[in-house]
């Protein structure tokens, strides 16, 4: 059984008692925050995507909405009160229509995050249920992952392991000698060969 929930907690352990295993988001994917500043800020903030690296087709991913296309930045005033929005282009909601815009303000950025796959993706719909499902794919196969990274780490704290004896004094004796032998070099040529070179060489040319 595998439960995923938040908490602070710097590193996983296993109690092989309980048959417990727990595992950190730094055990899943080796990242965590560091400083104080990251610390407390929380991860919504930290992963703010910046408006000015942006550039025209750029993919960004909505926390609500799914992945749209990047087209520009804009202002617009409502109700006496301007602000700037970020205009986001998704799928039409219909085949042969322009695609659906979303406005989203640039205090609200911290549902967005820029796409980082490799390939260039298929853009969602507004509204539509294919968003919640990959959503939901997505989170299934984090449990999975999960759930095989218990098993391995619990797999390896059961398999019985073995110790090496301390080194006799024949084997230090040889790392001592492999680590202080050389390279014999070759010794310089007689000055018998040097001749003969010579001549061969006038004779060739």
């Amino acid at each position: 059984m595998v439960h995923v929930s938040c908490g602070s907690i710097d590193h996983g352990f296993i109690d092989p008692a309980l048959g417990l295993a727990v595992l950190t988001e730094t055990d899943l994917t080796g990242q965590k925050a560091s400083g104080r500043e990251g610390a407390r800020m929380p991860a919504r903030r930290r992963k703010t995507i910046d408006p000015l690296t942006l550039e025209p087709g750029d993919y960004i991913v909505h926390e609500q909405h799914g992945v749209g296309r990047y087209i520009e930045m804009v202002q617009r005033t409502v109700q006496g009160a301007t602000r700037e929005y970020l205009v986001v282009e998704y799928a039409p909601a219909k085949r042969g229509q322009p695609g659906d815009r979303l406005y989203i303000p640039t205090d609200q950025l911290e549902q967005i995050t820029k796409y980082v796959g490799g390939e260039a993706p298929t853009l969602h719909r507004l509204g539509g249920a294919d968003w919640t499902k990959t959503k939901a794919r997505a989170k299934k196969a984090v449990k999975e992952i999960a759930a095989d990274l218990i098993k391995l780490y619990s797999a390896r704290m059961a398999a019985p392991g073995h110790t090496f004896g301390p080194d006799t004094p024949g084997s230090a004796s040889w790392r001592t000698r492999s680590r202080t032998r050389r390279r014999p070099t070759s010794s310089p040529p007689s000055p018998r060969s040097r001749r003969t070179w010579r001549s061969r060489s006038r004779w060739t040319a």
